[in-house]
């Protein structure tokens, strides 16, 4: 009996070293699978000038560590998505009301919150003795896009400018605010004269600031109005007047 217990014990003793071997640990955990890794040293040129006897030293491998932290990003052009007001429907620093209008901003097309609508010309002119054209400027900020154009009448347009008699107003040009209730311009030029919604000036190139009173957002405007020839009829001071926007920016 004492036999079959020494016996026993041995049995027991040489499953317990078989389960210890690396073969036998049936029941260790398996290790971590890499499913991808790479290597590249940090800086290589400095890689390449240590000669083998210097990496090998001691016949050990040394590591450096070297911690890396990004402190800001800025962009040199386009898209920003680092952006805290707007991280999507921005360009070069400009906001846009859709991504259809930061499209086009990107190739390079006019929209009403970059570049602006250059080149963006109309002319008006002299139809009849008493009967003048006048240009409407027309905004639209979901499409993100504006014009002016050349019209007798501009009901859905911010503003438009016209000729007044020569008579009365020697040299001068209007600017009228169309609908005062949605477009404001809290910036004329310079007025020789002036009511609520109007003002008169001599043409030349100014700045104007429009206001969508919806949103309180406003736009700077860069235009120039140029008067050409003399009205044959000698009702208004020229034969046409050319409005030319050279740049509309964003202000928020």
């Amino acid at each position: 009996m004492r036999m079959k217990t020494y016996l026993f014990t041995i049995f027991l003793l040489l499953v317990i070293m078989h389960l210890a071997s690396p073969g036998g640990m049936v029941f260790a955990q398996p290790d971590e699978i890499v499913r991808d890794s790479d290597m590249m040293p940090l800086f290589p040129d400095l890689e390449a000038g240590k000669g083998d006897a210097e990496k090998k030293k001691s016949g050990r491998t040394e590591w450096e560590t070297v911690d890396i932290k990004l402190f800001r990003v800025t962009p040199v052009s386009g898209n920003n998505p680092f952006h805290t007001r707007e991280p999507v429907r921005n360009f070069n620093g400009e906001t846009y009301p859709t991504i259809t209008a930061i499209k086009q901003r990107a190739r390079g097309q006019t929209t009403a919150h970059g570049g602006g609508c250059n080149p963006s010309t109309a002319t008006a002119r002299v139809t009849a003795r008493n009967a003048s054209q006048g240009v409407c400027y027309t905004m639209d900020t979901a499409a993100g896009t504006c014009k002016v154009t050349a019209d007798t009448h501009c009901p859905n347009s911010a503003f438009f400018v016209d000729q007044r008699p020569a008579v009365w107003h020697p040299n001068q040009l209007r600017i009228q605010e169309i609908q005062p209730a949605i477009w404001r311009i809290t910036q004329f030029p310079p007025c020789i004269d002036s009511g609520a919604t109007w003002c008169l000036f001599t043409p030349g190139t100014y700045d104007l600031v429009l206001l969508e009173v919806a949103t309180g957002r406003q736009w700077r405007i860069n235009i120039s109005f140029t008067g050409n020839g003399v009205d044959p009829w000698s009702i208004f001071n020229y034969a046409s007047f050319t409005v030319t926007i050279n740049s509309v920016t964003a202000l928020n």
